[in-house]
């Protein structure tokens, strides 16, 4: 259950504000409750650790979620596009993979969210995708990666590192 910090952005982005990655990202980790400056770390570090990825993938994958996290990954690419042409054909793809009617794909976001997806599709900026990324992150920092922690995907490696010493 997200706390209350948590509540609160899952409400703004619902009504439509229009916060971004970089919003949320640039909040200091002193300022957020323990637990969720604790599970954006952790977020983090998983997702900058290839074994670790590999491995939250797998988990992400047995939870039927992994859609999710792909799709996190895709905006993380997609932002460094810097061709207007490339940016169009990528924001398309990206709609049509997670968001399309009757996707395989299809992430789980507020149907605000969906709406203005839709709506600004054919006019894609980089900044297209961040509110959505920003409400499947919510789901991920907090539900996702505190359960992959204590799986046993990740005993498992732990086990792995101890018996290399």
């Amino acid at each position: 259950v997200p706390d209350v910090c948590h509540k609160r952005l899952l409400l703004s982005i619902y009504m439509g504000a229009c916060l971004t990655l970089q919003d949320c990202d640039s909040i200091p980790s002193s300022l957020l409750p323990e637990s969720q400056a604790y599970n954006r770390e952790k977020f983090y570090d998983v997702i900058n650790t290839p074994k670790l990825l590999y491995l939250f993938k797998q988990y992400m994958k047995s939870i039927y979620s992994l859609e999710c996290l792909d799709f996190f990954l895709d905006v993380e690419e997609f932002r460094d596009i810097n061709d207007n042409e490339d940016l169009k054909d990528r924001a398309l793809q990206i709609y049509n993979t997670y968001f399309a009617p009757d996707s395989s794909r299809e992430v789980d976001i507020a149907s605000t969210l969906r709406e203005i997806l839709t709506e600004n599709i054919h006019k894609p900026t980089t900044k297209i995708f961040d509110p959505s990324q920003q409400f499947i992150l919510l789901t991920l920092e907090a539900d996702c990666v505190p359960r992959f922690l204590q799986s046993e995907f990740f005993l498992t490696f732990q086990l792995s590192l101890v018996k290399k010493k």
